[in-house]
């Protein structure tokens, strides 16, 4: 029986230079095996990032030829954060992934700088979810919906719902900067207590939710759409927001949708997507830029959210497994 060659593993900022060719080999098949949505860092950044101790990693030898690497860096609130496992060629595959996540794990076992590993395992990943258990990991169900902008049923969906006017002292808004702390409160009473934190520990407090914020706002998730942002406001106050930006020039996302607990179950939500969704579409048709759909990640089994998505007129695209691995010592 084939078996994989001798396998050895070194830490990445003593061996980079030798994995460039994989690198651009995962570079090439980023977007279509892996689902990212904007492409990689260069190798150049990649490897600057690596030298300062930003990112860090391995890489997976085979007979002593560069045959995989693992990528990651630690958030400033404890994750662990996995960017991509990538194994060469097609041979043991998910037996070269578990290395290099094992190898993680021994690691860092028994420290106390982390909450929580977090890896999703998109695209072609998901191959590697019955070696992921037996490393430890748990998992949390997403699917990705899309509001595709070229299709005739989910334009004509959306324009068939008509939402009754909101009660007094309701009113939806766009965003202005003066919203901010009270968005903070709205998100972080909103995700607390949701799956998330079981892989992004920042929902559980609010300054781990500001920081989610300030990366939204200020765009280091893309490019931040606050006139297609929708704010609800009930007496002049933010107790709902519709968050959305661009997160390469022809995908639009809506990265948190959030209502706080006592304005919850009401029908805002629905509110808050529908203009959010109207907004899109307008800036498309005004500005008549070519952008193919807006997107969000929901949870799977959330199926009231995922209900209100096809009454607007999104469709569900792809589900994947976010895996984590919570530490038994913090």
């Amino acid at each position: 029986m084939q078996d994989c060659g001798k396998l050895s593993i070194k830490i990445i900022k003593e061996s980079f230079l030798e994995f460039k060719n994989i690198f651009e080999t995962f570079r090439l098949q980023s977007m279509v095996d892996y689902k990212f949505e904007t492409p990689p860092l260069s190798f150049e950044d990649a490897a600057t990032l690596i030298e300062n101790e930003t990112l860090k990693g391995y890489v997976l030898y085979e007979d002593e030829k560069p045959a995989g690497f693992l990528l990651y860096f630690v958030s400033d609130l404890q994750a662990i954060e996995v960017n991509i496992i990538h194994i060469e060629g097609k041979n043991f595959i998910n037996k070269k992934r578990k290395e290099l996540l094992a190898r993680l794990v021994e690691d860092v076992k028994g420290q106390d700088f982390w909450n929580v590993i977090s890896y999703p395992l998109l695209g072609i990943q998901q191959s590697f979810m019955r070696e992921i258990v037996q490393v430890g990991f748990k998992m949390v169900g997403q699917t990705i919906v899309k509001f595709p902008f070229d299709s005739p049923l989910s334009d004509k969906i959306r324009k068939k719902v008509n939402l009754a006017d909101l009660p007094e002292d309701y009113e939806l808004t766009e965003w202005k900067p003066e919203y901010f702390e009270q968005a903070c409160d709205v998100i972080f009473e909103s995700f607390s207590k949701a799956k998330d934190t079981l892989f992004d520990p920042r929902f559980l407090t609010l300054e781990g939710t500001r920081d989610v914020l300030t990366k939204i706002t200020t765009e280091e998730y893309g490019v931040f759409l606050d006139k297609v942002t929708s704010v609800l406001l009930y007496k002049g106050n933010v107790v709902g927001i519709c968050f959305t930006n661009l997160t390469n020039p022809l995908i639009m996302n809506i990265p948190l949708v959030g209502i706080k607990d006592t304005y919850k179950n009401k029908g805002f939500g629905k509110y808050l997507l529908k203009q959010t969704t109207d907004k899109a579409v307008n800036k498309i048709k005004e500005e008549q830029v070519k952008i193919f759909e807006l997107n969000a990640t929901v949870e799977t089994d959330n199926f009231p959210a995922l209900r209100m998505y096809r009454k607007i007129g999104y469709v569900e695209d792809h589900s994947y497994p976010h895996a984590y691995l919570s530490n038994s010592c913090s």
